[in-house]
């Protein structure tokens, strides 16, 4: 009898099986024609942003921010309306040259959509929901195909970790993996 860790092993792994080198191939690819990178995520996926950032910026020399700044984002949401909070605070930052990171579990995060929807740059999104509205709305998505926060979160961090792995490949940047 499987215990629930071997049960929670089993289902990342076959999250992990599913996912096809060609995408992070591709979202590398994206990544690679952007002057400047900004990733956006709300709560856990904020500190996935805040992660991948430092991840692009020290191990691949990547230009790359996490938009995490509390007061900026707090101070958006009050004047402006939380579905603004990214927006407002990237519109006089992203030129379109840039790409924007959308990291999102439910795929209907309204302030990373919002974004999307005004910003000129590439827009990139990694979710747990296909066919979510950041999904559709994104230039290219990799979807973790699941709604289950704690998996999708590990699941963006192997993501993650393998995106930079590619930056750094194709920067002639030793890795240690």
């Amino acid at each position: 009898m499987l215990t629930d860790h071997e049960r929670y092993f089993s289902l990342l792994k076959k999250k992990i099986d599913k996912i096809r080198a060609i995408d992070i191939h591709r979202f590398a690819d994206m990544l690679s024609f952007s002057k400047m990178i900004w990733i956006i995520g709300n709560g856990g996926s904020c500190s996935s942003a805040s992660h991948f950032a430092e991840d692009l910026c020290k191990s691949a020399g990547i230009k790359a921010i996490a938009l995490t700044d509390p007061s900026l984002i707090t101070a958006s949401a009050n004047d402006c309306g939380y579905e603004n909070s990214f927006y407002t605070g990237l519109k006089i930052l992203v030129s379109s040259d840039d790409a924007i990171v959308g990291i999102s579990v439910s795929g209907e995060s309204k302030n990373i959509l919002q974004a999307f929807r005004l910003l000129k740059c590439r827009r990139l999104a990694l979710v747990g929901v296909k066919d979510s509205s950041i999904d559709r709305r994104a230039d290219f998505s990799i979807a973790v195909g699941s709604g289950d926060f704690k998996l999708v979160e590990d699941v963006h961090a192997i993501l993650c970790h393998r995106i930079v792995a590619e930056m750094e490949k194709r920067r002639n940047i030793n890795s240690k993996d």
